[in-house]
């Protein structure tokens, strides 16, 4: 009997989401002053959790800690999920320098443009509440134009690739086609 992948629904994509924004909290709020990596991968579609998927995004776990001290990553977590797999990584280090180790691992190959790696800090000045918890305003975001970088591109057309998927340029067959041919081309 063959495993067929479930379909998600809307519901399950917010949640899936609100779920990665509390457990960056609690990453955050448990390795104060350290910067979080939180890892998905950028697969459209309502199916997102597949083996090569899985693959994948230990791959790019992998890729990114071949990229910092070994001895700076506190804490490290790998998530299979339903609604597509996730990795973590506390690292005691700059964010800044952390990012650009992030941008190089998503922009090495055609694999890395699958990866979605999002630098997590707490802002300076945030104060945590009596029981120790900041606000999710408290958490920002390095971004890639901090670092002077371009958007990510299409994996298609290679223009911008949120302009794309805003605009729906492409057909979900047409990418997910591509993205089977980077996991094929990876070996995943």
């Amino acid at each position: 009997m063959t495993d067929t992948p479930r379909e998600l629904t809307l519901m399950d994509l917010l949640d899936s989401r609100e779920n990665r924004v509390n457990h960056q909290k609690e990453l955050l709020e448990q390795y104060p002053g350290h910067t979080l990596v939180s890892m998905t991968l950028n697969i459209p579609g309502p199916v997102k959790d597949r083996p090569e998927y899985r693959r994948a995004l230990e791959t790019g776990i992998h890729r990114l800690k071949a990229m910092l001290d070994s001895e700076a990553i506190l804490y490290e977590e790998f998530r299979p999920l339903i609604t597509g797999p996730e990795g973590y990584l506390v690292v005691n280090g700059d964010p800044m320098t952390i990012k650009k180790a992030a941008v190089a691992a998503e922009e090495a190959d055609a694999l890395g443009r699958l990866f979605d790696m999002d630098v997590l800090v707490i802002n300076d000045g945030a104060v945590p509440d009596e029981k120790g918890h900041y606000s999710l305003t408290d958490i920002r975001s390095i971004s890639r134009s901090q670092l002077g970088a371009g958007p990510r591109k299409c994996l298609l057309c290679g223009e911008n690739a949120k302009a794309c998927a805003r605009s729906r340029a492409h057909s979900m067959d047409g990418l997910l086609n591509k993205i089977n041919e980077i996991l094929s081309d990876a070996g995943l």
